[in-house]
Parts: structure tokens; C-alpha cells; sequence
């Protein structure tokens, strides 16, 4: 209870009862007793906080002002129905009720949110000074790796895929022929990595001989980072930032399915970030951490004079965990 206010065992699993479903089903046991642990604690401190904020924000709205927020509520809920129900508030409803909710609920949290959004714009964005030049060059500091840009390769590659090298009529080879599939598709590979270190062009070669969904543009990927492309790639990649310059090609490299040749057509280094064209960057971050702070401050205060019981939450904690979804038993 927070001033009055009763928080109720629905009211912190409610909003995160379909996800605790999902995890007490897929996770191990053990793994899922703490990550609900965790959940069950951070929800119950931020429904503490957002009920006294809540209270303090409901004692001066004007009548027009609720008025508004009601609106705001209603536009809320019916760009909710049409982006996700088709515009069917039926299908709505019934989707609350699986939730074990209603639609009067939902707009409650709704304007409960909007009211909270409301009064902390207006207590504590104008509290937000402009930052000194100073406090810029600190969150900047403090985010240069993050704000560099990484070095970046223009990638060409050919890929010859073992399944091409398949004799004709053969869908489901068995083991002898998917060897020899495998062995002619690393000589056909050794063969064009032979031609393009003699000088032949690879954008050629990449149209003549490639398999890939790139071929057609001479094998042309553009630009690629670190991490950018999926799991199969992954080899490929890092074979191109292993390239000392664009005129290298790379070893032959075999994954399961195929072999690629890969080449760097451009390089760009990793970059510095430069102080003054980040600093429209520096500045929000620098705004959404010092809003951050005031409202944890304005919390502290609230909760100096807040009556809160218990003032031990931990029975309370286990009565959550205790209806929350239960992980499955393994045999």
C-alpha cells in the first residue's frame, strides 16, 4: 500500500504475465526463478513510484486538463484497435480479457501513464539546464567508442556452391556423391581464386561462375561492417577484414554448403567522431540523463514522506511469484 493506494498481486503481474508465460516455458528452471525474481521486484518499485507520482500529478490537473488526457486516452485506444484488430473493438476486448483485463483497465493505465508523462514534462524538463561546454565534452568522452564510426569494406564475393557441382538429376546425393560434389566445387574454386590472382576480373568471374544473389551485379555486396551480415557470412567477413589492401583476394573459404573468394573493392578506416557534429547527439543524451536524475531525486523526496507498507515488500514479493506462471517440470 503507497499512500493509501493498494497495490494488488494483478496489478505487477498483469502487464508481464504473457511474457512470464512464454520464459517459465522455454527457460531452465533455475534460470527462470531468477529472472522472475528479478521482474516481480522491478515492477513492484516502479507500480510504488509510478502510484506516488501519480498522486502527486493528480492533485492540480484542472478539469480540462483531465479533460484532454481522456482524449488523448480514447485516440490512444483507437489507433491501438486499428493498427492491431483491424479496427474491430471486439476483437479488442477479447484480447483484454485473455489478458485477464478489461477495456475500463486499460484506459485506466493508459491515462495513469499520460498523467505521470504529463507532470514529469512539465516539474522537471524545465529544471534542464543547457549543458556547458564542459558537461558536453565529458558525455563525450564518455561515448567516443560508441560514437566513432567502424571500419567499413565494400565486399565482392564469388560463392560456388557445392549442390551446383552435383551430377545432372541428383537432388539427394548420398555420401560418395555429395564427396565428390564437395571436391569438385573446391577445385572449381581453387581454379577461379588461380585466375583472379593471375589478374582476371572478378566482377566477371563473380557473373560467370557465382551462385550467390549477388552475382548478377559482379558479385557486388557494398558496404560491410563486423556483424552486419547473418551466420553464414560470418567466415566471408572476416576473411575480407583479414585483406591488407583491395588488390588482395582471400584464401578459398569452405562452410558446409559452398566455398567463397572473397575481395575488398573499397576500404574506409574506422573514424573519430568529431566533437561538433555530434553535439546534437551529446545534447539529448546529456538531457535524458540529467531528466533521469531530477526524477529519481523528486522519487527520493516522495518517498521520505510516503506512507509504504509494508516497509519489508519481500512477503508480498513471494505472494507475486507464488501466482506468477510456474516453470514446466522436467521429467
Amino acid at each position: 500500500m503507497v499512500n493509501g493506494r493498494t497495490i494488488t498481486v494483478d496489478d505487477v503481474l498483469q502487464p508481464v504475465r504473457a511474457d512470464l508465460l512464454k520464459r517459465s516455458q522455454s527457460m531452465p528452471a533455475d534460470q527462470y526463478a531468477d529472472y522472475l525474481m528479478a521482474a516481480v521486484r522491478d515492477r513492484t518499485r516502479l507500480l510504488a513510484r509510478d502510484t506516488m507520482i501519480y498522486q502527486e500529478a493528480s492533485k492540480n490537473i484542472t478539469e480540462s486538463e483531465q479533460q484532454q488526457v481522456d482524449r488523448m486516452v480514447d485516440q490512444q485506444i483507437r489507433e491501438q484497435v486499428n493498427a492491431e484488430f483491424d479496427g474491430r473493438q471486439t476483437r479488442f476486448e477479447k484480447a483484454l480479457a485473455d489478458q485477464n483485463t478489461s477495456l475500463e483497465r486499460e484506459r485506466d493505465r493508459i491515462r495513469r501513464e499520460l498523467t505521470i508523462s504529463r507532470w514529469l514534462r512539465m516539474t522537471i524538463v524545465p529544471r534542464i539546464a543547457d549543458p556547458t561546454r564542459d558537461e558536453l565534452w565529458k558525455v563525450f568522452e564518455g561515448r567516443r567508442d560508441e560514437l566513432a564510426a567502424p571500419e567499413r569494406r565494400q565486399m565482392q564475393l564469388i560463392e560456388i556452391s557445392v549442390l551446383s557441382q552435383l551430377s545432372d538429376g541428383v537432388t539427394v546425393p548420398n555420401d560418395d556423391q555429395a564427396a565428390a560434389a564437395r571436391a569438385a566445387a573446391r577445385r572449381h574454386a581453387d581454379a577461379l581464386r588461380a585466375q583472379l590472382v593471375a589478374g582476371a576480373d572478378f566482377a566477371e568471374l563473380a557473373r560467370t561462375h557465382s551462385r550467390d544473389i549477388h552475382a548478377k551485379q559482379g558479385g557486388q555486396w557494398g558496404w560491410v561492417t563486423r556483424g552486419s551480415l547473418r551466420a553464414r557470412y560470418e567466415p566471408a567477413v572476416e576473411a575480407l577484414y583479414a585483406l591488407p589492401s583491395t588488390s588482395d583476394i582471400s584464401h578459398v573459404i569452405e562452410i558446409p554448403d559452398a566455398f567463397f573468394i572473397v575481395r575488398a573493392s573499397q576500404i574506409e578506416p574506422a573514424r573519430e567522431p568529431d566533437f561538433a557534429a555530434v553535439q546534437p547527439q551529446l545534447i539529448d543524451h546529456y538531457r535524458d540523463a540529467r531528466f533521469n536524475e531530477l526524477v529519481d531525486e523528486q522519487i527520493q523526496k516522495m518517498q521520505a514522506s510516503a506512507e509504504i507498507r509494508p516497509a519489508n515488500i519481500n512477503l508480498f514479493v513471494q505472494a507475486v511469484i507464488n501466482a506468477a506462471p510456474q516453470p514446466l517440470e522436467t521429467p
